[in-house]
């Protein structure tokens, strides 16, 4: 009979099942997100907090690649640490928002590691170690939100208009097309205040805003510029002369019926008036500003004439 001394075999099985009792003691028990995937992003290892958060099984987690539970706005950020991890960090933060079962939106940010083969070039494993910030993430949306929105009106401000203008611009020279800014006032809007008091004139703005959004395409902007001025930014327009005209004027007229259309609150019903002015991108200016305020001398000139026009 020959006996082997096994002892030290022994003593490295105990460890490393209480080794992995307690990693699954803490894994079971933490709200952290843990996974582990192959090199080929599918789930091997995924604490329980994906069943609770995610409404996944473990059995269903465990059969499909770690890119099904991502939502589309975060998959470039995932495929770029996926298949060019030849160029990123071995360990590094990542931000991920996640998409559960029933379609819920759940943000994450965390830590994860590459573990790389001796013999490969390609990542074997991939562990991430995250935690939720969905609520973080709203309340950055939410201020985000209010710094290019107006508060009272909820359409873009000022600021989103200078933000986004120059995009505007971009397309209208890539696509050769040209740009309307159609500048709106009310007219005799300080007799609502004056008559009724500013609470009913506040939701006479927020009525006056949403008859000019249904006014409109969906791709066209509508800015509350201040007070009871509003701008209108109509892109994809023609640049021969007649058609141009012809389409900001069947524009202009289905925005003055829908505001003498009227609405009415409380018990008062309201048949308002408005004065337009319009420049056009690039003929009457090439930059914001110049259009603005070509667009702002032709509506003074429209309420020094008769006003509702």
């Amino acid at each position: 009979t020959i006996h082997f001394n096994v002892s030290e075999k022994k003593k490295m099985m105990i460890e490393l099942r209480d080794i992995e009792r307690t990693f699954r003691l803490i894994t079971e028990n933490t709200k952290d997100f843990i996974v582990i995937l192959n090199g080929d992003g599918m789930v091997t290892y995924s604490s329980p907090s994906y069943v609770r958060k995610l409404g996944y099984t473990l059995e269903e987690l465990h059969e499909i690649k770690y890119e099904k539970l991502i939502h589309p706005d975060s998959i470039q950020v995932w495929n770029h640490l996926l298949l060019h991890s030849d160029e990123v960090e071995k360990d590094g933060n990542i931000e991920l928002s996640l998409l559960s079962k029933d379609n819920e939106i759940i943000w994450t940010e965390g830590n994860y590691s590459l573990v790389y083969d001796n013999t490969e070039n390609l990542p074997s494993q991939i562990i991430m170690v995250s935690r939720e910030i969905t609520e973080r993430k709203e309340r950055e949306d939410s201020l985000l939100f209010l710094a290019y929105h107006d508060s009272l009106t909820q359409l873009p401000n000022r600021r989103y208009l200078e933000k986004e203008f120059p995009q505007f611009i971009e397309n209208a020279n890539t696509s050769f097309d040209s740009i309307a800014v159609l500048f709106i006032d009310g007219d005799n809007f300080k007799e609502v205040n004056d008559c009724y008091g500013h609470d009913i004139g506040d939701v006479f703005l927020t009525y006056f805003g949403k008859t000019l959004l249904k006014s409109v395409r969906k791709n066209d902007l509508v800015v509350r510029f201040g007070g009871d001025e509003f701008l209108i930014i109509i892109t994809g327009l023609s640049r021969d002369k007649d058609i141009l005209k012809h389409s900001i004027q069947r524009v202009v007229e289905n925005i003055r019926k829908n505001i003498i259309s009227g609405w009415q609150v409380g018990n008062i019903m309201f048949e308002p008036t408005a004065s337009i002015g319009v420049s056009i991108y690039p003929y009457d200016g090439i930059t914001m500003e110049e259009l603005l305020e070509q667009s702002d001398r032709a509506l003074y000139r429209a309420k020094q004439s008769t006003k509702n026009t």
